[in-house]
């Protein structure tokens, strides 16, 4: 599409323009010849190269591809674009394995009831309220910082990796069956938190709106879809394999 063509050209030099990267530098880093991205804007019928060009662009400039053909960082600011590059390079890192990404299994324990604080998930993103029908108990509850207010936020996918030892990022994806909602097309959220574990400070970093697009939201689902994906990867350990190739053995030694 030219729309999208253009974008990511108008995108590319100010990107580069924002780093201090000369442009010259980025063609030769993308192997294409000294000039090329001029004549692409002077010539709006010559189409984008291919995805190998994007993806060294991208790759040089700090985002995704998608972010390069589809945000518009010319309303983009200088915290957006510092959250993007960091939103890709988790991307990255996930898609190599250099981080390891877990479920997170104490956000799926709202909204449940507990008898007191002392069983309740010590978690940064639950919180609890005594319950008032149930002297005795409190209610937990997911606490968005994005949204204190709002209890009906459920989470339906909720991962974290750590960073070092001392911080982790939470990467959440929330439904609610709020007034108005189906419960087929529930009104779904994508939230990234950094948590600084000494000190049990939260960090929000940017949340995903249902009907109000923003600058990372194609990055976050990105994100997502790449973590959601490690995790389905099969894993075989050497125990794994050793009892697998057992089975096997035997097995073909009962087949006729």
């Amino acid at each position: 599409m030219m729309i999208e063509r253009d974008r990511c050209i108008s995108n590319i030099y100010l990107l580069a323009k924002k780093q201090g990267i000369r442009i010259g530098d980025l063609e030769n880093s993308c192997k294409v010849s000294i000039g090329y991205l001029a004549r692409l804007r002077q010539d709006p019928k010559k189409p984008l190269p291919g995805s190998d060009f994007l993806f060294r662009a991208a790759a040089a400039l700090g985002v995704t591809v998608d972010s390069l053909m589809s945000c518009d960082y010319r309303i983009a600011t200088d915290e957006e674009v510092y959250l993007q590059k960091f939103v890709s390079q988790l991307i990255t890192d996930s898609y190599k394995k250099k981080i390891v990404w877990n479920l997170d299994s104490d956000c799926f324990l709202s909204p449940v009831a507990f008898e007191s604080e002392n069983v309740a998930p010590n978690h940064p993103l639950i919180g609890f309220d005594p319950d008032p029908d149930n002297p005795g108990y409190i209610n937990v509850y997911y606490s968005s910082r994005f949204h204190p207010k709002n209890r009906s936020l459920i989470p339906h996918d909720a991962c974290r990796t750590s960073l070092s030892d001392n911080i982790v990022v939470y990467l959440i994806s929330l439904v609610s069956e709020s007034e108005g909602s189906a419960p087929e097309e529930p009104d779904k959220r994508i939230e990234l938190y950094l948590f600084n574990k000494r000190e049990r400070r939260v960090s929000p970093l940017y949340s995903k709106e249902p009907g109000k697009p923003g600058m990372l939201d194609v990055s976050l689902e990105e994100l997502l879809g790449t973590v959601l994906q490690s995790l389905n990867r099969t894993a075989l350990d050497p125990f794994a394999v050793s009892a697998i190739d057992e089975y096997m053995s035997k097995s073909s030694g009962r087949n006729p």
